[in-house]
């Protein structure tokens, strides 16, 4: 479920795309690293079921 929606959210960022130098694949980023979008969806969601449970 959090995979779906990390992914989700990748999908409506800006990707930005390098240069080629060294490798067959080309260099990318997102505006907002994969890392932290899974930590904020992660949190979202303890943060409802913590209050879910109260």
């Amino acid at each position: 479920m959090v995979d779906q929606a990390v992914d989700f959210v990748l999908s409506k960022l800006y990707y930005s795309v390098g240069i080629r130098a060294e490798k067959i694949e080309f260099p990318g980023k997102y505006e907002i690293s994969k890392e932290i979008v899974s930590e904020a969806i992660v949190n979202a969601i303890t943060k409802e079921i913590i209050q879910i449970m109260e």
